[in-house]
């Protein structure tokens, strides 16, 4: 890329500017990565990016949404140790570059190569990230257990990202059918340290199967000033972890949830706690029957006609707002909605 034999930066700004709204969007795309310079003229153009996401993994990939075209980068660096990414200070990047279209559905790969350049992985995602614009959405996915991350780094190359999930998938090697080995440490930490960087400015949280450790609980996320809140499959759930919620809508995936501590729950919500709260979905993996006698003792509930299958309830609490508990019995599904 270095070696362009047309002198493009040489020519006049204005007429720079024209010859770059001519290329092809991956065109402009590989030319913002020439340079700084080059960055700079392409932010210049304003591309209507509607998203960025980013997903870290072993191949990390950067996919940036124009309309219905989305242009798909796949980063790889060399081996090492048997690795293929270690950090995200890595470099020697390698980018496979492909574009899809969602109305069409046409897919093909348009370029490969290799960068010139002595950039890191997170270096050339802050790069894709620049040319984008304040409109643009950004949702970023890590996939723990592939790569090793650090606070400061994560704070420096995500700086713009609200939009943030963790997952932790982690290899179960059978010596035993019945045991899982123990975590990671260093998984461990880079779950740490991916909700310690993200919390402080996230606003929409994810986490699937994380293993927050010692130092890091769910009532410390959930007492951040989050839109939304995620949590799937987790490794422990308590009453107060949802005592503590100060989230306006919250979704759960888990059997660890009790009947009685959701009606403990909801008693105290009727007493004023989580004002700011307004929806909350709890899915239970197993074939759980809910007992409505458990559910609502206490309550005052006042049942409603619902769907066919479903059940609903409303309930007020002491500032005189209401809320609909829901069950749709095809999902296993319980939902909380609070309205005036």
């Amino acid at each position: 890329m270095a070696d362009l034999r047309f002198p493009l930066q040489r020519l006049p700004s204005d007429l720079h500017s024209e010859v770059l709204k001519a290329m092809e969007l991956h065109e402009i795309i590989f030319y913002s990565l020439i340079s700084k310079k080059a960055c700079s003229m392409v932010m210049d153009l304003c591309l209507l990016i509607s998203s960025v996401q980013v997903t870290i993994e072993k191949h990390p990939q950067i996919v940036l949404k124009f309309g219905p075209i989305s242009i798909n980068f796949e980063l790889t660096v060399p081996i090492k140790h048997g690795r293929h990414l270690t950090t995200l200070d890595d470099v020697g990047v390698r980018f496979h570059v492909s574009m899809e279209n969602d109305i069409t559905h046409r897919f093909k790969y348009v370029a490969f190569f290799e960068s010139n350049e002595e950039m890191s992985v997170g270096e050339y995602i802050q790069r894709l990230c620049l040319i984008s614009h304040n409109e643009t959405s950004y949702v970023a996915e890590f996939n723990i257990g592939e790569i090793e991350l650090e606070v400061e780094s994560l704070r420096d190359i995500f700086l713009k990202f609200r939009n943030i999930a963790i997952n932790y998938y982690h290899v179960r090697r059978r010596r035993d059918r019945d045991r899982e080995d123990e975590l990671n440490e260093q998984d461990i930490l880079s779950v740490q340290n991916a909700v310690k960087a993200f919390l402080p400015n996230v606003r929409q949280l994810k986490l699937d199967s994380a293993p927050l450790g010692e130092n890091l609980s769910l009532q410390h996320i959930g007492m951040a000033n989050l839109e939304e809140l995620k949590i799937m499959n987790p490794r422990t759930l308590k009453l107060d972890d949802l005592l503590t919620l100060n989230v306006e809508n919250c979704g759960i995936v888990s059997d660890e949830i009790t009947l009685r501590d959701l009606n403990r729950f909801f008693k105290l919500w009727m007493q004023g706690s989580d004002p700011k709260l307004r929806n909350m979905s709890i899915w239970w993996k197993t074939a759980i029957i809910i007992d409505w006698n458990v559910l609502l003792k206490g309550l005052k509930a006042k049942e409603e006609a619902g769907e066919e299958g479903s059940k609903k309830f409303i309930i007020q609490n002491s500032h005189r707002v209401h809320a609909e508990i829901e069950n749709d019995m095809g999902e296993n599904k319980l939902a909380f909605s609070v309205f005036d």
